[in-house]
């Protein structure tokens, strides 16, 4: 008999090793066999040898009931673990008991009984005392987790913190990096987005044999949560391959569910409903009716985004809600009263809408910052439908101030500027409400939510070793790359995608060091005072655009007069300003050859009609300098192109506020000159210009560090060197110094102090708008830094074009003219391609400069 116990151990042991690898077909195979080997005739007969059968036997019901969770879900396992709990009653095992407490809650928690699942372990930790080191981890660890899904933030920190201790003091590798990872989970759940990063990432650097499906389906929620779709996407779908090789039904539904989420917010709402009803059917299968009404929700909320009948989605969000009553699941509840809320809105159901957002309100404790907003956006709405603008106004403004409070706690500008996008309907409702108040009261409310980041406190974030090791080891990849033979590239591009992923994550993780508190902080109303008297003092208009139902508006400034006007379908100004840049493109390319006149005239023609569609006649005076705030439609838009700008002074800004805040005027600046190798010319350039200024000429290319430390310590610092933007990765735009490139990532990584940058450098002076109407480049990266003003091109430009209208540029900026003066001094009386630099940020003059 000792041989059969001996052999039924194995196959137990082996069942547990494949559970905890996510592996509950190996795992209920092995179980099944250690059950029939216990039960084979003849029992044994001696009291110790019988006590050891009936403990193994329950012990290995329980390990079948996760298996055939997993598998089948939680009827087959509440078979299993009501067989397990009476055994434990029978022979006295106190042990085996709190066991079974601690696995019905798992079970029933990941099918969605919270409240059942928190009874089951208050039941279980009575008998904490009589667990093993591994079994007391497990039962912190599904109290935790229960204890995130009812919010009790504090209390589910402390213990996986207590379950991470447990494991380590035993040397149990996996449950320590399960617990390390929950603990990251945890952080998220506060609303801590770079901490839980950082602790995600940390525990998924331990050498642990686990499977990774869950950990991945957590961080896919966190990068979803963040704003990053698509990284969130990806993330998750391997996740989904991780738990397909494995069989781990439940969890691949809940993947599933998080998969059509990303794809719901990446514009794909045909692929969302195929997914997430899959989900729904593989709840359904496991007798998971908690999990599968989730996913009903969510098929409800993608299809009213297409449905003609609003009401009939409120009816069934409602009869959703009243289910989630019955089965004291709070979340449903909550999720589909929201829901309701939303539909018998737009169906003008007000009555309805009210009542069901009572019940939504809850949420508005939620960690979710996305959900937060959702809240206030149907309240807001609702409020202004019932004729409530106070209220309305209330709600929009906390949503504001909620907004920017979650992005702030990062040093990260990729995670900053993503966020944004869970303003954007807020945003646009909010100028919606203004436009019956005035002209005035929707520059206001665009200037709330237009370019927060922008406004937000100048971050000193923290020098990370960790992140200027990685971004080293990426300059000198690309170096190699520019040296490689066509054969030796393919590696070396599966490294790069390497280490970019590492220092993007790796950026994610970081949290503000250090803020500078000055006039970016974006607390109180836009001082339109201040800004007119502002404008009036230059002699300057203000004309920002914004996006309303489809349509293109703007609203100026003139004169201290505020003025709003619909300009036209906002799909066209798109189409005609990605063709003029095209055309920018390639006139800068092709000007000298024989194409070149043929690509102007049509060049000119677009930028003539764009002025007619932007500038037309009377919303500003044309010969009055300008201030530009341009929306996502306008990222390209080369403004000194158009017929009106030639030679008068046009800045773009990211803001009303952000313009105001920002202008400065430097007194004996410290001046840096920093020039590029395999630039004919850029030496020359250099040269020239420290001449004007009577500083220090450049003695020959410098490095990245150089640069690095000369944007760190000078008030004005003028780069000649070829530059380069990425539109699909933005921040890994960079300037091309003698050791490889400097990175956009490496000025968020180090700070700057330099108040006015000139990139005389192809292409540095585009953004990539993110979603939510956030530029990101190298340019946007500096001025979001601490730049007050940036000179860069939006386009390819021919060298010595950019060297003679820099050079001009700095020779009108020396005679006291302010930044946007001195290039279209410069712009004119050069080459026209000249037209094609920018002045992007605010007011910059050189105080008590003189005439060269």
């Amino acid at each position: 008999m000792t041989q059969t116990l001996a052999r039924a151990r194995v196959l137990y042991e082996r069942g547990i090793r494949a559970n905890d690898a996510g592996q509950p077909v190996v795992a209920a195979r092995a179980l099944r066999g250690a059950i029939a080997a216990l039960d084979l005739p003849g029992r044994p007969l001696g009291l110790e040898e019988d006590d050891e059968w009936q403990r193994l036997r329950g012990r290995v019901l329980l390990a079948q009931a996760l298996a055939e969770f997993e598998r089948s879900g939680l009827a087959a396992a509440q078979v299993l673990l009501d067989q397990t709990l009476q055994t434990a009653l029978d022979n006295g095992d106190q042990e085996l008991e709190a066991l079974t407490h601690s696995q019905r809650a798992m079970a029933l928690g990941r099918s969605g009984d919270m409240h059942s699942a928190m009874e089951e372990l208050e039941r279980g930790v009575r008998l904490l005392s009589r667990l093993s080191a591994r079994d007391q981890w497990v039962m912190q660890i599904n109290r935790g987790m229960v204890r995130s899904h009812l919010l009790d933030v504090e209390g589910a920190r402390r213990d996986f913190a207590r379950a991470r201790e447990v494991a380590h003091a035993a040397g149990l590798e996996a449950q320590e990096y399960m617990a390390a990872h929950n603990l990251g989970f945890a952080a998220y759940l506060a609303g801590d987005m770079p901490d839980a990063l950082r602790l995600m990432g940390e525990a998924d650097t331990l050498a642990a044999e686990v499977s990774r499906a869950v950990p991945y389906l957590d961080r896919g929620r966190v990068l979803l949560e963040a704003g990053l779709e698509s990284e969130a996407e990806a993330v998750l779908t391997t996740a989904l391959r991780l738990c397909t090789d494995r069989r781990q039904e439940q969890v691949r539904g809940e993947i599933e569910l998080d998969l059509a989420r990303a794809q719901w917010a990446l514009g794909r709402p045909d692929d969302a409903l195929r997914r997430v009803r899959s989900a729904e059917r593989r709840f359904v299968r496991r007798s998971a009716p908690l999990w599968a009404h989730r996913a009903r929700v969510l098929t409800l909320q993608v299809s009213l985004e297409q449905t003609s009948s609003p009401a009939r989605v409120g009816a069934a969000a409602m009869r959703l809600a009243h289910r989630g009553r019955l089965e004291r699941d709070a979340t449903l509840t909550a999720h589909a009263s929201l829901l309701a809320a939303q539909a018998f809105l737009q169906a003008g159901r007000r009555g309805f809408a009210r009542q069901w957002l009572e019940a939504a309100l809850p949420l508005r404790r939620t960690a979710a910052l996305s959900t937060r907003l959702l809240v206030d956006l149907v309240d807001a709405g609702l409020a202004a439908e019932l004729g409530d603008s106070r209220r309305a106004g209330r709600v929009l403004a906390r949503a504001a101030h909620d907004l920017h409070r979650a992005q702030s706690m990062s040093a990260s500008l990729d995670l900053r500027t993503a966020r944004s996008v869970h303003g954007k309907a807020l945003a646009e409702l909010d100028t919606r409400l203004a436009s019956g108040r005035g002209a005035a009261q929707v520059l206001a409310r665009t200037e709330r939510w237009r370019a927060a980041t922008a406004s937000m406190p100048v971050i000193t974030p923290p020098a990370d070793p960790e992140l200027a090791r990685l971004l080293t080891e990426l300059r000198g990849l690309e170096e190699q790359l520019r040296a490689a033979e066509p054969d030796e590239t393919v590696p070396l591009r599966a490294e790069e995608a390497r280490v970019r992923h590492r220092i993007r994550t790796r950026d994610w993780q970081l949290r503000v060091h250090d803020v500078t508190e000055g006039p970016r902080t974006p607390s109180g109303a836009l001082p339109m005072g201040e800004l007119r008297a502002a404008l009036a003092a230059r002699h300057t208009d203000l004309v920002s655009y914004y996006v309303q139902d489809g349509s293109l508006h703007a609203v100026c400034l003139v004169g201290r007069r505020a003025r709003r006007q619909r300009l036209g379908d906002a799909a066209v100004v798109v189409a005609l300003a990605e063709r003029a840049h095209r055309q920018l493109q390639t006139w800068a390319v092709h000007g000298q050859g024989p194409l070149g006149a043929s690509v102007k005239a049509s060049l000119d023609e677009s930028a003539a009609a764009l002025e007619d569609l932007l500038l037309p006649t009377g919303l500003v005076d044309r010969g009055n300098a300008l201030v530009v705030v341009p929306t996502a439609a306008l990222a390209l838009l080369p403004w000194g192109l158009l017929p009106s700008r030639a030679g008068v002074p046009t800045t773009v800004a990211t803001s009303a506020r952000a313009w105001l805040a920002g202008a400065c005027s430097l007194e004996q600046p410290r001046m840096r000159i920093a020039v590029g190798p395999d630039l004919p010319g850029a030496l020359a350039e250099g040269r020239a210009v420290a001449s004007i200024w009577g500083s220090s000429p450049p003695q020959g290319p410098q490095t990245a560090v150089e640069l690095r430390e000369a944007l760190a310590s000078a008030d004005l610092v003028h780069v000649a060197a070829h530059g380069r933007h990425e539109p699909e990765s933005p921040l890994f735009s960079s300037l091309r110094m003698s050791d490889g490139p400097l990175f956009a990532h490496e000025l968020s990584n180090s700070g700057i102090r330099a108040r006015h940058v000139i990139l005389s450098a192809c292409d540095v002076g585009r953004s990539t708008v993110r979603p939510g109407d956030e530029p990101l480049g190298l340019s946007a990266c500096l001025l979001y830094l601490g730049a007050a003003a940036v000179v860069a091109p939006v386009c390819r430009v021919p060298d010595t074009v950019a060297a003679e209208t820099m050079q001009a540029y700095h020779r009108h900026l020396h005679t006291g003219m302010d930044a946007a003066e001195a290039l279209a001094a410069a712009a004119e009386s050069g080459h026209p391609l000249g037209r094609a630099f920018a002045v992007v940020g605010s007011p910059v003059r050189i105080a008590g400069a003189r005439p060269h």
